[in-house]
């Protein structure tokens, strides 16, 4: 969620409008919400990895713990993957069996992404930034002021602090020098960019050409062949946000209030009809699948409303959390306080809402329990494991999880 609808924080925005001012005014609650994070999000993690929708700044210094609350493409598949572990202040790698392959040294480490982990020599201000693959070798040394994830191949990187942003591949070496200074991950081929001098935003291809020039006032994110976009509007006309493909041509006229991305063939859009008809799911034609509705006191937390493995979370009408099909029909009953999307097949799930001796489980696609409410924050899963607080609040001892429950890693007692 990247573009500009109602709320924003630096450089990645998001939200949907409504034409009534009281709708309105919910509506910009609920994706301010959603701007603060996932359910789950409690500020205390085991990663600090930057989703693919992360979007750097050559102006802005970005914080390693600046998220976004969406559901991105995943890049998981079957790609050797390590996971961050912290003990004493330094950070290091597990395998799936809980073994450390790369003992406790780093200043940070994020999960693996595209068979690499990213890490951190020195302070968030003044380190360097890396890579390791899973045999805990350090492929790319520590030298960069910022470094993204790996993205189809790609790392959005900057030399110096503030610096201008490209892109380099797995060497480490330069593929598309630096020459932005706005840019965010490649996804489907393309990534948003910003050139010096200019707020207006087009696409690069991954030779560092725009196939899509400069003229958007959003970043562009493609998923499933569209990106929501929005062009400045002509003074006095109200601004409408429709859909581009990968031309950047309007494949889906601009008529929304607020247009976010698609997910499973569905993206959630406002419209300017009555009274019910404010939210609704499009299709990759624009056609409306179903109209749906937000509780009047709105959801009791921040939640990921994009369809993952068939599901999306949404409010019911007392703002407790469940999961609805591509009907718009609760298939999961809004019984919880907090959720997660699907992932592997399980949903992090809380009943109790955020606060002392709240406890995290994880449901399958029917709604039952497989992994009984035992923690103090769960994430989703990925990999095969998932990073878990092993003690309800106020206690803290991370650890990891298999779809089980099994654990197969915790922080040793002691200072973290």
């Amino acid at each position: 969620m990247i573009s500009n609808r109602i709320s924003g924080v630096t450089v990645i925005r998001a939200g949907v409008a409504l034409l009534a001012i009281a709708a309105l005014l919910a509506i910009a609650a609920l994706f301010a919400a959603l701007l603060a994070g996932c359910g789950a999000s409690d500020g205390t993690t085991i990663s600090t990895a930057l989703p693919s929708t992360t979007v750097v700044s050559a102006a802005t210094t970005v914080s390693a713990s600046t998220t976004t609350s969406t559901t991105e493409p995943s890049n998981q598949g079957s790609e050797p993957a390590l996971f961050p572990i912290r003990i004493e202040g330094r950070w290091g790698y597990i395998n799936r069996e809980g073994e450390v392959v790369v003992d406790p040294q780093f200043d940070d480490a994020t999960p693996f992404q595209e068979g690499l982990g990213r890490i951190r020599v020195g302070d968030e201000d003044t380190g360097r930034y890396g890579f390791v693959d899973a045999t805990g070798t350090v492929v790319i040394s520590p030298q960069f002021a910022w470094a993204n994830p790996f993205s189809e191949g790609l790392a959005l990187a900057r030399e110096e602090p503030n610096g201008l942003i490209g892109y380099i591949d797995k060497s480490g070496a330069w593929v598309i020098p630096p020459q932005f200074r706005n840019s965010a991950d490649f996804l489907e081929g393309l990534a948003p960019a910003q050139t010096e001098g200019s707020d207006l935003t087009g696409c690069i291809d991954h030779s560092g050409r725009f196939v899509i020039e400069p003229r958007f006032r959003d970043f562009l994110r493609f998923s499933e062949g569209l990106a929501p976009a929005e062009e400045p509007p002509t003074p006095g006309e109200r601004l409408r946000i429709g859909y581009v493909d990968k031309t950047g041509s309007w494949a889906i006229e601009p008529q929304y209030l607020g247009a976010e991305r698609f997910s499973e063939g569905l993206a959630l859009v406002g419209l300017s009809g009555g009274a019910g008809e404010n939210l609704a799911y499009v299709d990759t034609r624009g056609e409306i699948a179903f109209f749906i509705d937000l509780p009047e006191g709105g959801p009791t937390s921040s939640f990921d409303f994009n369809f993952s493995e068939g599901l999306a979370a949404w409010p019911g009408e007392d703002g407790r959390l469940g999961f609805i099909d591509k009907t718009g029909s609760f298939v999961i009953p809004p019984r919880f306080a907090r959720v997660t999307a699907f992932s592997e097949g399980l949903a992090a799930v809380s009943l109790d809402a955020e606060g002392e001796g709240s406890a995290w489980g994880y449901i399958d696609a029917d709604g039952a329990w497989v992994i009984e409410p035992q923690f103090g924050y769960a994430r989703a899963f990925q990999h095969g494991l998932a990073e878990v607080n092993l003690e309800t609040r106020p206690g803290y001892r991370p650890g990891y999880v298999d779809h089980s429950g099994q654990v197969i890693w915790q922080t040793p007692r002691g200072p973290n």
